[in-house]
């Protein structure tokens, strides 16, 4: 995740990592959270990515790390937020979720930077892509087209994503995932999806 809670990283040897009853503690390496901890990770996978497809723009590769990313924890639970009691997180704590390097240099569709949303298919061949929305309590989530197919490699496939639900939500922010699923099983395209309330000051007064 980037910005990352708790990345764990190598730290100066003569600098404690932490004072326990008036006594330094010293190690080679510390936990700490923050951009500055978690930007080095990101640009080496980065780095990576750029090594294997040198043709990609820096908005493919974002594309291809966030939408490849975990979104699960290492016990196959959903990320939890420690800060607020242990709840499952949302994208406005974690965004995309972990990323998965290896996943990521094969994301098998990418967003580029353009002036509508479209979907770019990197792999060899044929391949089609149904979405999917997880469910976001109180707004109603649609996509058309709602499957992509895909002759050839760099074809390009635009749709529309329509969230519509009323300015005074229950919940304050609400959210879910789509995801472009590869029928033949090989890839899984996530994006996060976020709604807020409208705050009553920018409401009509009556």
């Amino acid at each position: 995740m980037a910005p990352g809670a708790l990345v764990l990283a190598s730290w100066p040897p003569n600098v404690p990592v932490a004072v326990v009853d008036s006594q330094p503690l010293f190690s080679n390496f510390n936990l700490l959270s923050g951009t500055s901890m978690s930007c080095p990770h990101a640009a080496g996978v980065a780095a990576l990515i750029k090594e294997v497809h040198p043709e990609w723009s820096p908005a493919a590769i974002w594309s291809a790390m966030m939408t490849t990313s975990d979104a699960m924890d290492n016990t196959y639970g959903p990320i939890k937020d420690i800060g607020r009691g242990d709840v499952r997180t949302s994208p406005l704590a974690m965004g995309a979720g972990h990323i998965n390097p290896n996943k990521a240099i094969n994301p098998g569709l990418i967003y580029d930077a353009k002036s509508e949303e479209t979907d770019t298919n990197v792999v060899e061949g044929k391949s089609t892509y149904v979405a999917r929305v997880t469910p976001m309590k109180g707004v109603h989530v649609s996509v058309t087209p709602d499957k992509l197919v895909f002759e050839e490699k760099n074809e390009n496939h635009g749709f529309k994503l329509s969230i519509e639900g009323p300015r005074r939500l229950a919940d304050f922010v609400v959210f879910g995932f789509l995801s472009w699923v590869d029928t033949a099983g090989k890839h899984v395209v996530r994006s996060p999806m976020v709604a807020k309330r409208i705050s009553s000051d920018l409401l009509p007064q009556s």
